[in-house]
């Protein structure tokens, strides 16, 4: 196998869908319309639990992988000097968009999962992260053509539910 650098998540999926790339890895929200509509096939989500965008598709851990567990995530930085009374009304600004429905169901058609909580408990993702892709955001995926012209996909590096 060798490493392709895409500049971007669209050229990667089109080269798929072509056939011109036999395995990408990429975000598992820009193929869940291909997934759904049969134009690629997932394998398995590198999350703990399935994603319910895709139900059928088994996790790395159902599969025998159990130490894979992997995900984007992202988040809302700050400079350290901040005043505390801003951060404090950023965040609480944050924490109540992040709750809202039509937000979460914005996530949702990305395959995504909100989250939210303490400057400190992000401090702690992150560095988590910087060792081990863990967190809530967006699941990744793999996608390939087989000989025969007919196209697969699987889910492959996801978002921890």
């Amino acid at each position: 196998m060798v490493h392709v650098p895409y500049r971007g998540g669209g050229a990667a999926i089109s080269d798929a869908v072509a056939g011109a790339a036999p395995l990408i890895v990429i975000g598992a929200g820009p193929i869940i319309p291909q997934v759904q509509g049969n134009i690629l096939r997932a394998y398995a989500v590198s999350t703990k639990q399935r994603l319910p965008q895709l139900p059928g598709v088994p996790t790395f851990a159902e599969l025998g992988f159990p130490q894979i567990d992997a995900s984007q995530w992202f988040g809302i930085a700050i400079h350290a000097e901040m005043p505390k009374a801003i951060a404090t009304r950023l965040h609480k600004e944050i924490a109540d968009i992040v709750r809202q429905p039509a937000f979460a169901k914005l996530l949702d058609n990305l395959g995504a999962l909100a989250a939210s909580g303490t400057a400190e408990e992000w401090g702690a993702n992150t560095r988590t992260g910087m060792r081990s892709p863990r967190g809530s955001a967006f699941p990744c995926s793999i996608c390939e053509r087989d000989t025969v012209g007919s196209r697969k996909a699987s889910s492959g590096w996801g978002q921890k539910r």
